[in-house]
C-alpha cells in the first residue's frame, strides 16, 4: 500500500524536477529534496511491508509515511484545482489572458502561492524525519526498478503530472521568460501558466494529471477502503479520510441503514476526501457545503430521493464521476453543470429530468452519459451530443421534441465508435403521434456500426429505419410499442444477434417477413431468445414455409399473442406461454420435441388439460402450468414424460385432484409444487409412484386437510412445505410422520392448535420452520428426540409460546437447547429489533398486540375476545405513535372476521399516526376503507390484500408521496381511481411508480372518469387474473406484465454442424456421450476464441488437421473426458492461444511438442483426476516461452516436481493441489524471479514442515517469492 503511493509520488515528481516546474512554483529546491527522499524511502518499502507485517512500531513508521505522502498528494492536488478554478472563472467572465494565441492560467493569488511553498517546505521537513526514522529497522534495499511498468499497473493516482507545457515552443519561451522577469522584479514567487491551443489540448493536459479509471472506488487508498457507518452526524468528520462508503444493510426481506445521514454532514470536515459513495440511503438534500470536497473525484449518490441537486455541485472542478442512477425524484441538473469540465462519467439512468442543463456539450472530457433528455430550450436540443466522443451506454428520451431530421443528424450518433448500448424513446403521447418526417428523423439517428444493443420505444413511423441492416455486430435488439410499424426489417439476416424483444406492435403478421428468395436461407443464424408480448395480428414466425430459420433459438416467451401459430423449432429448450393461450398455440407447442422446459398459462377454456399436447414432449424436464380457470382433470397418460423432474401447478380454481394413473409414470419427477387452487383436496394414492420425489409444497389449497399413506414410500423425499390461510386444519396429517428420510419441514396453518407428539418420529429432521401458527402455546416432549434438527424458527406465534421458549428460563426451553439455532418470535418480522418493542406502553388479550416503532404487525384480529367494539381497538392509541413507520393491519380469512360486527368503525379507530409511510390491510371484510388514509401525506406504499366486500377505492389518488400502490383479490372494485374531483386538470397519482394489481374480476379500468392526467411517473405495472380490465396508454410506463437436441449417437461431430458459422467466437461442445473425433475441416472458423469440449466420455484426441485453421483461438478447455489422452501436434497453430485448460482427463500423461511454440500462451490448469497414473510432469512443458500461471492439481502419484521447472522463467504464480507423494521442492525454484505466489495444498506434514518459515530445508528457496502458501489439509480434516 505504502509502496504503490509512493512510488506513484516520485513518478508525478521527477518530471516536474527534471521540467524545472518546481522552479516555476518557487519550491524546486524542496521539490528535488522531496524527490530525494521519498527515493531513500522507497528503496526500503517492498522490506517493510511484505516482511514485518505484525511488527507494531514498523507498522507506525507506515502509517506516517502514508499520511505525509497523502500530504504531498493534496499540495500537488490543489495546484491543478486551482488551474481549473481560473479556467472555470475566466470562462463565465470572458476574460482569459491571451499570449499570442494560447490560453493563460496566472495564479494571481499571493496568499494561495505563499501557502503552497510554506506547505512544501513543511512537509519536506516531515519527510526528512520519517526517512532519517528508517535505520533503526534495518530494512533491507529493494529498489523498484520497473516504475514505469508498475505505474502503468496503477492508473487510479490522482497526482499532478506536468512532464511538459503543452503549446508551441516559441510560446513556451516568451511566457517562461515574461513570468521569471515578472516575478523576479517584484521579488514574489513564480506562478505557473500551462499554455494550451484548444479545449483538446486542455483535456491532455488533464489525462496527463489526472488520468483516473472509471472505478474511483479502487483508488490509491485500494486496500484501504473507508467504510464509515456514523453513530451521529453531527461531529463526523476526518481530514485525513480519503473515501467515504455507506451502504445500505439487508437482512431477509426487511432493511436498514447506515445512522451517517449525508443531508446533515458538514463537509468542510472532509477537505481530502477523493471518494463519496452513498449509494442507496436515500438521501432527500445534499448540503451545499459538498462544495468544499475540492478534490473529490467520485461521488456516488445513486438510490436518493432528492429533487435537484445543489448550485455548488458545479464547483467541484476535479469530479470525473457522478453516478446518479435511480434518483427517481430528480427533475432536473444544475444549469452550470457545463462547468464540470473534468467529469468523464455521467450516469442517470431511471433518473426524471424533464430535459438537460444547457450547453453539456461543452464537457468534452465526457466518456459515459447515460441519459440524454433532449429540451425545448436553446443549448438542451441534440447538437450538444455532437462532439462527445461517449462510450457504453446512451439513452434519448422525448425524441418527439426534435423538429427535422437535420437537427437529429447533429447528434453524430454515427461516429460514436465507443458507443455499445442506444436506445431511442419518444413519449407515448399526442406530439409523438402527429411528429413529422418521423421516418427520415430515425434514419439521421444511424448509429455506429459498433453498436451492440438497441431499443427502440413508442416510435409512430410505419418504417423501422434501414441502417438497422448495417450494424452487423447487433447483440439484442428491443422493439417496444411502435405500435403503426407494419412489417419488421429483414433483421433475421443479421449474423451476431443473440436476443429478440418485440412488444406491443399491433400490426405485424410476421417475425420474418423479407427474407430473400432464392436457395437456403438460414434466418436468424444466432438468435438464442426470442419474446413476443401483445401483438394481436401476428400470424407466425415467417410468411414463407421452408425456410432454415432459427437454428439456435434456445428460449421463446409469449405473451397476449392469440392469432400466433409455429412449427417445429429443432433447438427449442424452454417455452413460455402466458396469457390468451389459445388451441393454436397449444397445438404449436406439441411440436416442439425438443423442450426441456415448458410454462404454459392463461386459458379460460380448457376443462381438461389435452394430452396430446404432450405426447411428444419426451425430453420434458419442467412442467409449469397456470391460470387454466376451468381445469378440472389433469390427463392420465403423463408415462412417457420420464425426463420430468419438476411438476407445478398453480392458480387453477377448479382442480379438485391428481388421478393415481396420472402420476404413476413419472419415476424421475423430483420437485412437486401446487399452489393457490381452491377446490384441490386430493393428492390421491399415485403418490407412492413418485420414487424419486425430493420436494413437495402444497400451498394456499384450502380444501387439502390429509396426505395420502403412500408418502411412506417416498424414501427420497427431503423436503416438505404446507401452507393454508384459511384452511381448517387443526392438526398436522399423521402420514406425515412415516416420511422416512424428512430433513426440511415448513408448515403454515393459522388454525393448527398444536404440534403432535409423533413429531419425535422424524428423526432425520435438519430444520423445522412454523410460521403463523398463533394458536400452537406450547411444544411437545418428543422433541428432544430430534437429535439432527439444526435449525428451529417459530415466527408469528402466539405471545405464550415466545414466552416458553425464552432461553433459559421458559417451561420449553429445555426441550430445544440442543438445537444450534433457534428463533422464536410472536411477530412475523424475521429480526429482532429491541427498540421496535415499548412494554410500557401496555398491550391488549396477553399481550399480543403492544405498541412499537419503526414496524408493527396487528394480526388475528378474529382471536382477540377484547376486540369486539371500536373503543378496544382505540386503546393502543396508534395515531399517538409518532415514529411508527409501518402499520400491517390482518384479519383471519374465516367466518368470524366475515361475521364481525361494526368492522367499519372498528378500522376507523385504528387510524395511525401521519407519519406512517408503508400501510397493508388484509382480509378486511368491511365495505369501505377508512376515510383516514387520505391524511396519510407521507405515505409511500399501500397494499390492500383480500379486502373482498369492499365496494371502491378512497380517492387515494391525491395522496402526494405514494410511489407503490399494491391491491389483490377486492372482487367488488371497479375503478382504482374512482373518486377524484371534478373541475379543472388534475393530476391522480402524482408520484406513483409501482402499480400491483392481481385478482380483481371485476374491475374495468383504472379510471372512472376519462381525460384525466393519472399517472404521470408510472414506470412499472403488473396486472394478473383482471379479465375486464382496460385502460389508455400510460407514456411513462417502462415495465407492463400480464401475467436441439444434439444426438449422443455421433460418433464423429458432423463437419456440416460448424459449416456456415464463420463467425463464430465460442464453442462448446457438451454431452456428446458416444463423440470419438473432431472434424478436420475448421479452418473457416477465423473468428472462434473460446473453445471447451465437456464430459465427451469416447472423445480420445484433438485432430492435427483440425486445429489448423483455429488462428484466434485464445482458449481451449478439455474437461471430463474420460478417454482423451492427446492434444496432438496440432497444438502449435494456436499461435493466439493464452489458457490452455486439461480438467480430469486420467488418460491424458504427455504434452505434445509443439507447446513450444505457443508463444502467447499464459495459463496453463492440469487437473488428472485422482485416477490419473501420471508419475512426473510432461517434460514438453519447460519449452512454454511465455507461462505465467501454472496449476497442477489431483495426481496422486506424482513424486516430485522436477528440476527444470526452473526455466520457466516468466512464471508468476504456481499452484500445486493434491500432489500427496510430493515431499520436497526443487533447488531450481530459486530462478523463478519473477514468481510471485506459490501455493501447495496437500495430504501430509513433511512438505509444511520443509517450507516452514526461518526453519524448513526448504525455506531459503521460497524467500524471494512475496506470497507462499503450504497447507497441510489432513491437519485441517482432523481439527
Amino acid at each position: 500500500m505504502a509502496l504503490s503511493l509512493v512510488t506513484n509520488l516520485l513518478t508525478t515528481l521527477q518530471p516536474l524536477v527534471e521540467k524545472e516546474v518546481g522552479l516555476l512554483l518557487g519550491v524546486d529546491e524542496e521539490m528535488t529534496k522531496l524527490s530525494s527522499t521519498l527515493s531513500t524511502i522507497e528503496a526500503v518499502l517492498e522490506d517493510a511491508e511484505r516482511n514485518h507485517p505484525e511488527d507494531r512500531a514498523i507498522q507506525d513508521w507506515l502509517r506516517k509515511l502514508k499520511d505525509a505522502a497523502y500530504e504531498v498528494d493534496d499540495i500537488l492536488d490543489e495546484c491543478s484545482t486551482e488551474i481549473l478554478r481560473w479556467e472555470s472563472k475566466g470562462q463565465s467572465s470572458g476574460s482569459l489572458k491571451k499570449v499570442g494565441t494560447s490560453l493563460l492560467y496566472p495564479f494571481k493569488n499571493v496568499k494561495f502561492r505563499h501557502r503552497i511553498g510554506h506547505m512544501m517546505k513543511e512537509i519536506s521537513v516531515k519527510l526528512a524525519a520519517i526517512a532519517d526514522e528508517r535505520n533503526k529497522f534495518h530494512f533491507r534495499n529493494m529498489v523498484v526498478e520497473n516504475r514505469d511498468e508498475f505505474t502503468k499497473s496503477r492508473e487510479t493516482s490522482s497526482l499532478l503530472t506536468l512532464p511538459e507545457l503543452i503549446g508551441r515552443n516559441q510560446d513556451k519561451e516568451k511566457i517562461i521568460k515574461v513570468l521569471l522577469e515578472d516575478a523576479l522584479e517584484r521579488d514574489e514567487e513564480f506562478s505557473v501558466y500551462p499554455i494550451i491551443d484548444s479545449e483538446e489540448d486542455r483535456c491532455k493536459i488533464w489525462f496527463k494529471m489526472h488520468d483516473l479509471v472509471h472505478d474511483l472506488a479502487q483508488y490509491i487508498v485500494k486496500d484501504e477502503r473507508h467504510m464509515m457507518e456514523y453513530r451521529g452526524s453531527s461531529d463526523a468528520g476526518d481530514r485525513k479520510v480519503r473515501e467515504v462508503s455507506t451502504r445500505m444493510l439487508r437482512e431477509g426481506d426487511e432493511a436498514t441503514h447506515s445512522p451517517f445521514q449525508p443531508d446533515k454532514c458538514d463537509f468542510r470536515k472532509f477537505g481530502s476526501l477523493r471518494v463519496f459513495e452513498a449509494r442507496g440511503i436515500d438521501i432527500m438534500k445534499l448540503p451545499s457545503s459538498i462544495d468544499k470536497l475540492k478534490h473529490l473525484r467520485y461521488l456516488d449518490v445513486s438510490g436518493s430521493g432528492f429533487n435537484h441537486l445543489p448550485n455548488s455541485i458545479c464547483t467541484l472542478w476535479n469530479l470525473q464521476t457522478l453516478i446518479l442512477d435511480r434518483c427517481y425524484n430528480l427533475k432536473r441538473l444544475p444549469s452550470n453543470m457545463k462547468c464540470l469540465r473534468n467529469l468523464r462519467h455521467l450516469h442517470l439512468s431511471r433518473c426524471s429530468l424533464t430535459e438537460m442543463p444547457p450547453k453539456i456539450g461543452q464537457l468534452t472530457c465526457l466518456k459515459e452519459l447515460s441519459l440524454f433528455v433532449v429540451g425545448k430550450n436553446k443549448g438542451c436540443h441534440l447538437a450538444e451530443l455532437q462532439h462527445l466522443n461517449l462510450g457504453g451506454e446512451l439513452r434519448i428520451e422525448h425524441l418527439e421534441r426534435v423538429k427535422n431530421p437535420m437537427d437529429a443528424k447533429e447528434a453524430n450518433l454515427v461516429g460514436k465508435h465507443n458507443l455499445r448500448v442506444l436506445i431511442l424513446c419518444w413519449e407515448d403521447n399526442d406530439e409523438s403521434e402527429s411528429q413529422e418526417n418521423i421516418e427520415e428523423l430515425i434514419e439521421a439517428l444511424e448509429p455506429h456500426p459498433n453498436i451492440e444493443k438497441l431499443v427502440i420505444e413508442n416510435y409512430y413511423g410505419t418504417h423501422l429505419p434501414h441502417w438497422m441492416m448495417d450494424i452487423k455486430n447487433i447483440d439484442l435488439i428491443e422493439l417496444r410499442n411502435c405500435k403503426n410499424c407494419l412489417k419488421l426489417p429483414p433483421i433475421g439476416q443479421l449474423p451476431l444477434l443473440r436476443s429478440l424483444s418485440i412488444l406491443s406492435m399491433d400490426k405485424v403478421n410476421y417475425i420474418d417477413d423479407d427474407l430473400p428468395d432464392g436457395g437456403p436461407v438460414r434466418g436468424f443464424p444466432s438468435l438464442e431468445v426470442l419474446t413476443m408480448q401483445f401483438m394481436s395480428s401476428l400470424k407466425g414466425l415467417s410468411r414463407k414455409e421452408g425456410k432454415e430459420l432459427f437454428p439456435l433459438l434456445g428460449t421463446m416467451k409469449i405473451s397476449s399473442c392469440p392469432n400466433l401459430s409455429f412449427r417445429s423449432l429443432s433447438a427449442l429448450k424452454s417455452l413460455s406461454v402466458g396469457r390468451f393461450c389459445t388451441c393454436a398455440v397449444l397445438e404449436s407447442i406439441s411440436t416442439c420435441e425438443s423442450l426441456t422446459s415448458l410454462k404454459v398459462g392463461g386459458n379460460q377454456e380448457a376443462i381438461c388439460f389435452p394430452e396430446e399436447v404432450l405426447r411428444n414432449l419426451t425430453l420434458l424436464k419442467s412442467l409449469d402450468i397456470y391460470g387454466f380457470t376451468k381445469l378440472e382433470s389433469f390427463p392420465n397418460g403423463l408415462a412417457h414424460l420420464k425426463e420430468l423432474k419438476s411438476l407445478t401447478i398453480n392458480f387453477c380454481d377448479k382442480l379438485k385432484s391428481l388421478q393415481e394413473e396420472g402420476l404413476r409414470g413419472l419415476e424421475s419427477l423430483q420437485r412437486l409444487s401446487i399452489r393457490y387452487c381452491k377446490e384441490f383436496s386430493s393428492l390421491s394414492e399415485g403418490l407412492q409412484h413418485l420414487v424419486c420425489l425430493e420436494s413437495l409444497e402444497i400451498e394456499a389449497c384450502r380444501k387439502l386437510v390429509a396426505l395420502p399413506e403412500g408418502v411412506k414410500h417416498l424414501k427420497s423425499l427431503q423436503s416438505v412445505r404446507m401452507s393454508g390461510y384459511s384452511n381448517g386444519l387443526v392438526a398436522l396429517p399423521e402420514t406425515l410422520q412415516h416420511v422416512p428420510a424428512l430433513q426440511y419441514l415448513h408448515i403454515s396453518y393459522p388454525t393448527l392448535t398444536s404440534l403432535p407428539d409423533w413429531l419425535g418420529n422424524l428423526t432425520t429432521l435438519q430444520s423445522l420452520i412454523i410460521l403463523g401458527c398463533p394458536k400452537i402455546s406450547s411444544l411437545p416432549a418428543s422433541i428432544q428426540r430430534l437429535t439432527k434438527l439444526r435449525n428451529l424458527y417459530i415466527i408469528d406465534c402466539g405471545r405464550e409460546l415466545a414466552r416458553r421458549c425464552e432461553k433459559g428460563k421458559g417451561e420449553d426451553w429445555h426441550k430445544i437447547a440442543h438445537i444450534s439455532r433457534v428463533g422464536v418470535d410472536a411477530r412475523q418480522s424475521q429480526r429482532l429489533v429491541e427498540k421496535w418493542l415499548r412494554p410500557q406502553f401496555g398491550c391488549i388479550v396477553g399481550g399480543s398486540l403492544w405498541a412499537a416503532q419503526g414496524d408493527l404487525r396487528l394480526t388475528n384480529w378474529s382471536e382477540f375476545r377484547a376486540v369486539k367494539n371500536p373503543m378496544d381497538a382505540k386503546e393502543p392509541n396508534l395515531v399517538g405513535k409518532h415514529n411508527l413507520r409501518m402499520l400491517i393491519l390482518r384479519w383471519e380469512d374465516n367466518d368470524e372476521s366475515e361475521s364481525q360486527e361494526n368492522v367499519e368503525e372498528l378500522l376507523e379507530a385504528l387510524e395511525p399516526h401521519p407519519n406512517i409511510e408503508k400501510l397493508v390491510i388484509e382480509n378486511y371484510y368491511g365495505t369501505h376503507l377508512s376515510r383516514w388514509m387520505m391524511d396519510l401525506k407521507n405515505i409511500d406504499l399501500i397494499e390492500l390484500r383480500n379486502c373482498k366486500n369492499c365496494l371502491k377505492l378512497p380517492p387515494i389518488g391525491q395522496l402526494p408521496l405514494l410511489r407503490r400502490l399494491s391491491i389483490w383479490s377486492m372482487d367488488k372494485v371497479n375503478y382504482i381511481d374512482d373518486d377524484l374531483p371534478d373541475g379543472g386538470p388534475v393530476t391522480g397519482f402524482p408520484s406513483l411508480e409501482v402499480l400491483t394489481l392481481d385478482n380483481l374480476l371485476s374491475s374495468k379500468g383504472l379510471s372512472r372518469k376519462e381525460g384525466k392526467e393519472l399517472f404521470p411517473l408510472l414506470r412499472r405495472m403488473e396486472i394478473t387474473s383482471c379479465p375486464n380490465l382496460s385502460f389508455r396508454s400510460l407514456s411513462t410506463l417502462k415495465i407492463l406484465s400480464v401475467l436441439g437436441p444434439c444426438t449422443n449417437a455421433a460418433i464423429c461431430l458432423p463437419e456440416e454442424v460448424l459449416g456456415n458459422l464463420t463467425l463464430l467466437k465460442s464453442l462448446e461442445i457438451y454431452e456428446f456421450t458416444k463423440l470419438k473425433s473432431f472434424p478436420n475441416g475448421l479452418a473457416h472458423l477465423k473468428a472462434l476464441k473460446s473453445l471447451s469440449i465437456v464430459r465427451c466420455h469416447n472423445f480420445k484426441s484433438l485432430p492435427k488437421e483440425g486445429l489448423r485453421g483455429l488462428e484466434s483461438l485464445q482458449c481451449l478447455s478439455i474437461i471430463n473426458c474420460k478417454e482423451f489422452s492427446s492434444l496432438s501436434e496440432g497444438l502449435q497453430h494456436l499461435v493466439c492461444l493464452e489458457s490452455l485448460r486439461i480438467i480430469d482427463c486420467p488418460k491424458l500423461v504427455a504434452l505434445p511438442e509443439g507447446v513450444k511454440h505457443l508463444k502467447s500462451l499464459q495459463c496453463l490448469q492440469m487437473r488428472g483426476g485422482f485416477s490419473n497414473g501420471l508419475v512426473a510432469l510432461p517434460e514438453t512443458l519447460q519449452h512454454v516461452p511465455a507461462l505465467q500461471y501454472l496449476l497442477i492439481s489431483s495426481y496422486p502419484t506424482l513424486t516430485s516436481l522436477p528440476d527444470w521447472l526452473g526455466n520457466l522463467t516468466t512464471l508468476q504464480s504456481l499452484i500445486i493441489f493434491g500432489c500427496p507423494k510430493i515431499s520436497s521442492l526443487p533447488a531450481s525454484i530459486e530462478r523463478l524471479t519473477e514468481l510471485r505466489s506459490l501455493s501447495i495444498t496437500h495430504y501430509g506434514p513433511e512438505l509444511t514442515r520443509r517450507c516452514e518459515k526461518g526453519k524448513g530445508e526448504d525455506w531459503h528457496k521460497t524467500t524471494h517469492i512475496p506470497q507462499v502458501e503450504v497447507y497441510d489439509q489432513t491437519t485441517h480434516l482432523q481439527s
